[in-house]
C-alpha cells in the first residue's frame, strides 16, 4: 500500500491501514457514531463491490457479475427482512428503462446524461448542451421546481418547448425568481404566468433579496429525480453559450443532497420574501421594480478615453501582423476577422505600435471605407486606443476638404470622386486602411491600390468570398495574414450569443422561374413576395404570427432590422408594419445619408420599430 502522504482523512480503519499507521496517529483515530456508521460502511462496501466487479472478464463476465451481486445480496437479506429473492436479479441482467402511462404509445426522450449517477457540466462543446438537458427531463418528470436569479426571454424561447410538454402532460411547475438587478424581462415572466400549470413567485424587494441560487429539480414518481445545482440562470448565454458550470445530482446518487434541496425550496416557497405573481394582474408592479432595481446598473459611466488593451485573440492577430513584417519581409497585410471581434479595434492597436516604433511621431495615416457610418465609428475607436479627441479629420458626407490631410478617414467614394491622389505624393501616406476590403474589387479602389506606396498597408473583412469572383489577395501578396473566422469566433464564445429561428416561407419558389444564374431572381421574389396580393399576404401574416411566437406576444417591446429582396419589397413591407401598428421606415443604397442617420436614431429613440434595408446594414449597423 502506499505511502500515507499528512493531511485530512476520513478513511475507515481497515486492517492494512493499521499497519501503515505511526504510533501518534492513532491519537487522531475516533469511534464512529451509530448515525454515521451506515454511510461511511456503504460508501467502502460500494466502492469494493464496484472494483470486484470490474475485475471480472472474459465472455460470461456479465453472469459472474450477476452472481456475484446475488451472493452479496443474499447475506444482506439475512440481515434485513426487507431484502428478499424477489430482488435477486436473473442472468440476463436486464434494465427497466420506462413504464408508459395508459394512451403512450412510447416512452418519453431520456437526457443523454444518466439518470443514476451525477455528472458535471462545464459549457464544454463536446459535452451536452444544458437546455437540452433540461428540455428532456421536461419530457418525463412528475414536477418541476426552479429556483433563478433572473429569467430572459432568450431562456424563455430555449425551454419554451419543454414547457409545452409539461402542460400537455398537466405537471406542476413552480418558478421562483426575483427583481435583482432589473435583470429579469417582464415579457419571459408574463410568458410563463399564461401556462395553466406554472405558478410563479417574485420577490419584490430592491434591496435585501439577494438570491443567487440557479437550480432546476425534476420530481419523478418513479424515484429517479435529478437536479441541477449551478450557475446558470434561465439565459441563453447561460444555458448554451456561456463558460457555466451545473452539477446534475440524481437521488439513486445522492439521496440526501436531493431531499435537502426539496427542503430548502419548499421553504423558499413558503417565504413571505417571495409573493405570487399573477398574469397582468402584476405586470406593471413587476415592471415598476424592474425599473428601480435595474437604475444603479444603467447609472455606471465610464471615461471615454479608457486604456484600451488587445484581447488574447486581438493579440494573437497583432502578433500574426509582426511576424509577416518581421520574419517575412510582408507589408501588405490582409486580416480576415469575424465582424463582432474588433476589426477596427485591432488596426487601431496595430497602428498605435506602429506608433511607438517611430519613437512616438504619429505616421501620416489613411483610413478608407465605404461608408461613412463606418468612418465615424473608426475615427471614435482610433481616438479613444490613442486617447486623442481631436485626432484625424473626417471626409465624406458632404465634407469640405480639411486642411490637414496627415491623418484622414475618408469614403472611398469621396476619395474617388475628388481624385485626391493626384493632389498628394505616392508616399505621402505611411500607414493605410481599407476596411470592408472585399468591395476593393470595384473598380473605385483602382486608383488608390495602384497609386500609393505606403509603409503598411492593412485590409479587413470578414468576408473576403464576397468579392464578385474578383480577387483581392493579389493587392496583398497572395497571402493571409492572419485570420479568425466565425466558427472559431463562436466556439471561442467572443460574439454575442444569437438566438436563430427558422421560419417556413409559406410561399413556395422552388419553380426554376424564381432561379437566374445561380443566384434567386430579384424581379420574380418580387413579384411574389410583394406584387402578387395573395402570396404577399400569406408572406406577410406568417413573419407576424413568428414575431408574435418569438417575442413572446410583446412585439412593441422589441426592435427589428430586416433585409429585403429589392427596394419596392422594403417599402412594401415598412407599409405593412406600419399599418399593423409597428412604426417603420425602408432603407436602400440610394437613401441620403442624412435619412440614414436619421433613421438610426429615430430606432434607438423608440421612434420606429423596424428598419427594411436592402443593400445597407451588411457589414453592421
Amino acid at each position: 500500500m502506499a505511502k500515507l502522504h499528512p493531511g485530512l482523512y476520513a478513511a475507515l480503519l481497515t486492517k492494512s491501514l493499521q499497519k501503515l499507521l505511526e504510533p501518534r496517529d492513532f491519537e487522531n483515530v475516533i469511534d464512529l457514531e451509530k448515525t454515521e456508521a451506515p454511510t461511511f460502511l456503504s460508501n467502502k462496501l460500494r466502492q469494493l463491490i464496484q472494483r470486484s466487479l470490474e475485475s471480472i472478464e472474459g465472455d460470461d463476465a456479465v453472469q459472474q457479475q450477476v452472481l456475484l451481486f446475488n451472493k452479496v445480496l443474499s447475506e444482506v437479506e439475512k440481515w434485513d427482512p426487507q431484502v428478499d429473492d424477489d430482488k435477486l436479479l436473473d442472468d440476463k441482467c436486464r434494465l427497466l428503462e420506462a413504464i408508459l402511462r395508459t394512451g403512450q404509445n412510447q416512452k418519453p426522450s431520456a437526457p443523454v446524461t444518466s439518470l443514476v449517477h451525477s455528472s458535471l457540466f462545464t459549457g464544454s462543446r463536446n459535452g451536452p448542451q444544458l437546455f437540452n438537458e433540461l428540455i428532456a427531463e421536461m419530457e418525463s418528470a412528475d414536477r418541476l421546481d426552479i429556483l433563478v436569479s433572473f429569467i430572459l426571454n432568450s431562456g424563455f424561447r430555449l425551454l419554451r418547448k419543454g414547457f409545452d410538454i409539461l402542460q400537455d402532460r398537466k405537471v406542476p411547475v413552480r418558478i421562483i425568481t426575483t427583481t435583482y438587478l432589473g435583470a429579469t424581462q417582464l415579457e419571459a415572466i408574463e410568458g410563463l404566468a399564461k401556462y395553466s400549470n406554472v405558478q410563479l413567485k417574485i420577490s419584490f424587494d430592491k434591496k435585501h433579496t439577494r438570491l443567487h441560487a440557479k437550480a432546476y429539480y425534476f420530481h419523478r414518481n418513479s424515484g429517479f429525480s435529478t437536479a441541477y445545482v449551478g450557475s446558470s440562470n434561465m439565459s441563453d448565454p447561460a444555458m448554451r453559450e456561456g463558460l457555466e458550470w451545473n452539477l446534475k445530482v440524481t437521488s439513486q446518487d445522492l439521496p440526501d443532497i436531493i431531499k435537502k434541496f426539496e427542503a430548502e425550496f419548499e421553504g423558499y416557497w413558503n417565504s413571505p420574501i417571495f409573493s405570487t405573481y399573477r398574469q397582468g394582474v402584476d405586470k406593471k408592479k413587476l415592471q415598476e421594480a424592474l425599473d428601480i432595481s435595474g437604475i444603479r446598473v444603467n447609472s455606471f459611466s465610464q471615461s471615454k478615453f479608457m486604456d484600451v488593451n488587445a484581447y488574447p485573440f486581438q493579440n494573437r492577430i497583432l502578433e500574426n501582423l509582426d511576424a509577416e513584417r518581421m520574419l517575412r519581409g510582408s507589408f501588405k497585410n490582409l486580416v480576415i476577422a469575424a465582424t463582432g471581434t474588433g476589426k477596427t479595434v485591432i488596426a487601431a492597436l496595430d497602428y498605435r505600435r506602429f506608433v511607438g516604433s517611430n519613437q512616438g511621431r504619429r505616421p501620416k495615416l489613411l483610413f478608407l471605407a465605404h461608408r461613412d457610418e463606418i468612418l465615424t465609428q473608426s475615427l471614435d475607436t482610433f481616438r479613444i486606443v490613442l486617447k486623442d479627441a481631436n485626432f484625424a479629420s473626417q471626409l465624406g458626407g458632404g465634407r469640405p476638404d480639411p486642411a490637414n490631410m496627415d491623418h484622414l478617414f475618408c469614403t472611398v467614394q469621396t476619395f474617388h470622386a475628388r481624385e485626391l491622389w493626384t493632389k498628394l505624393p505616392a508616399d505621402y501616406y505611411e500607414y493605410i486602411v481599407v476596411d470592408e476590403v472585399h468591395h476593393s474589387a470595384a473598380s473605385s479602389y483602382q486608383g488608390i491600390f495602384d497609386f500609393f506606396k505606403p509603409k503598411i498597408l492593412l485590409g479587413l473583412t470578414a468576408t473576403p468570398e464576397r468579392m464578385d469572383g474578383e480577387n483581392i489577395l493579389k493587392y496583398f501578396n497572395d497571402r493571409v495574414a492572419a485570420e479568425l473566422r466565425l466558427p472559431e469566433a463562436l466556439e471561442e464564445k467572443l460574439l454575442c450569443p444569437f438566438q436563430y429561428f427558422c421560419v417556413a416561407d409559406p410561399v413556395n419558389i422552388s419553380d426554376e422561374k424564381f432561379w437566374d444564374k445561380g443566384k434567386y431572381s430579384q424581379s420574380e421574389l418580387e413579384k411574389a413576395y410583394v406584387n402578387n396580393p395573395s402570396s404577399a399576404k400569406q408572406r406577410t401574416d406568417a413573419i407576424f404570427r413568428a414575431l408574435d411566437l418569438y417575442c413572446l406576444g410583446d412585439i412593441q417591446s422589441y426592435k427589428g432590422l430586416a433585409f429585403c429582396v429589392s427596394v419596392k419589397h422594403a417599402e412594401f413591407m415598412a407599409q405593412e408594419f406600419n399599418n399593423n401598428g409597428l412604426p417603420s421606415l425602408a432603407l436602400h443604397a440610394q437613401s441620403l445619408d442624412e435619412d440614414r442617420k436619421n433613421a438610426v436614431q429615430a430606432l434607438i429613440n423608440n421612434k420606429i420599430k423596424f428598419i427594411f434595408t436592402v443593400d445597407l446594414f451588411n457589414e453592421g449597423v
